[in-house]
């Protein structure tokens, strides 16, 4: 049909769905694009998980909604993306391709998924729903956010449609699936949950993904992640070739995201802060929502302790320091509010629900296991490039806000944490990651040091 132009804004001429493709912002040329997709492959393709995703097709074949969404990764994290400072022929710069090709990506994923629901049959509409659920993630534009949001909730659907949390045998058979098929399907939800489990701590939302639903397997054996996964959250020894770093990095998110969702399912009864690790509980006491919620941390507890005991000496700095976070995040039930607190992505200091700070007691031991989380990152940094790993930033930022909320709530004349200052260590680890909200980040924290 042809669309004269008139005086009328440009998105009145277009109906649903394809008024979202009236607002796509000016994009790089099309040399640059096919630079930057190219540049992905030697860069964010080796982040765990996606390095096991098979990419079928040439970069002319594929979707267009996935060459929009490999560009947008690569433009954050190839070291290609750096190389032009002027402005291409379209005029538009460097810095501005991650974020239209962002918008582009997620308006034509679903233009192009409502025009032809056989779209939605597709691995690579759920690789490439992924990979712009990273930059959303790691964006503090709140449209970004919130468009990431919304299509991680798509994907969910999808994924769950496609069999992707429940392909493990008997419920399909082995012959009914190859080994390729199975890496793939794998290493998507795996990529998958830990996104969710990130969007959930950095954008304060509920968890789209359920562990009780996932009846996959394992990354590197043939055991069921059910079995596993039950061995660990009951402190049960695991198999010995249970051993790599993607089935380290399986378990660790998945422990994280039971721990999200019980303190949020029990926020109402959690203390701020939990400083007593050794809880006696009395087995024979009635039921209640307590007795619950601290059974619950306990187990939780026991599981990252023989989840360090097993994995401590096979992966690397950047998952003990997730692994450290976790413990973090269950001694410091409110965590989440620290960002509104702070300040953080433009929000106001305290939210209209937001706890009073003064509330929130910081133990030593989370004090100790902030630190400790800098100081793995700080190991397993290098200075000529930078751990892509999607999780760092975010662990980082909300560590340094644990270590601001106890310094600013002691005394004058106590220092036995120092000053504010030393917000200083974490701002320096975080501006060396790519991601759009680490210059976020590091502002908020230099006006937490000079407050």
């Amino acid at each position: 049909m042809n669309i004269t132009r008139t005086s009328m804004d440009p998105v009145e001429l277009y109906t649903y769905p394809m008024a979202l493709l009236s607002a796509v912002p000016a994009m790089p040329s099309e040399d640059e694009l096919a630079r930057l997709q190219e540049g992905f492959f030697t860069c964010f393709k080796q982040h765990i998980f996606i390095d096991k995703v098979d990419i079928v097709g040439t970069l002319s074949t594929i979707p267009p909604y996935l060459q929009l969404a490999l560009a947008c990764i690569s433009s954050v994290t190839s070291p290609l993306a750096t190389v032009n400072e002027h402005p291409d022929g379209n005029g538009t710069f460097p810095a501005d391709v991650s974020a239209s090709s962002f918008v582009a990506g997620v308006h034509l994923w679903s233009v192009m998924l409502e025009v032809d629901n056989r779209e939605a049959r597709l691995l690579e509409a759920v690789l490439a729903a992924a990979l712009l659920i990273t930059y959303g993630i790691l964006s503090t534009d709140r449209r970004d956010c919130r468009l990431a949001t919304g299509l991680l909730a798509n994907v969910a659907t999808i994924s769950r449609r496609l069999h992707l949390t429940d392909y493990y045998p008997p419920l399909l058979a082995s012959s009914d699936l190859s080994e390729r098929e199975f890496r793939t399907k794998s290493s998507l939800i795996n990529y998958m949950l830990l996104t969710d489990v990130m969007h959930a701590i950095h954008c304060g939302t509920v968890l789209n993904y359920s562990v009780s639903e996932l009846l996959i397997r394992m990354p590197s054996t043939n055991r069921s992640f059910r079995t596993i996964y039950n061995l660990l959250a009951h402190g049960k020894a695991l198999p010995q070739d249970v051993k790599s770093p993607e089935d380290s990095l399986l378990l660790l998110t998945a422990l994280l995201s039971d721990i999200i969702y019980m303190q949020r399912c029990h926020m109402s009864t959690l203390p701020l802060s939990i400083p007593n690790d050794n809880v006696l509980r009395n087995p024979y006491a009635p039921l209640s929502v307590n007795s619950e919620c601290w059974r619950l941390k306990v187990d939780m507890m026991t599981a990252l302790s023989q989840w360090e005991n097993h994995f401590r000496d096979k992966v690397e700095n950047d998952i003990l320091a997730l692994h450290c976070f976790a413990k973090l995040h269950l001694a410091c039930p409110a965590l989440w509010e620290l960002p509104r607190m702070a300040g953080y992505g433009g929000s106001a200091s305290l939210s209209p629900n937001a706890v009073d700070s003064k509330q929130i007691d910081i133990p030593d031991k989370a004090m100790d296991l902030a630190w400790l989380v800098l100081d793995h990152c700080d190991r397993g940094s290098k200075p000529t490039k930078p751990n892509l790993s999607i999780w760092l930033p975010i662990i980082l930022f909300i560590s340094s806000l644990v270590v601001w909320q106890r310094l600013r709530s002691q005394s004058a004349t106590d220092l036995k944490y120092g000053t504010l200052k030393v917000l200083s260590m974490f701002r320096n680890e975080i501006a060396r990651q790519p991601w759009p909200c680490c210059l976020d980040m590091t502002s908020t924290l230099d006006r937490l040091m000079q407050n």
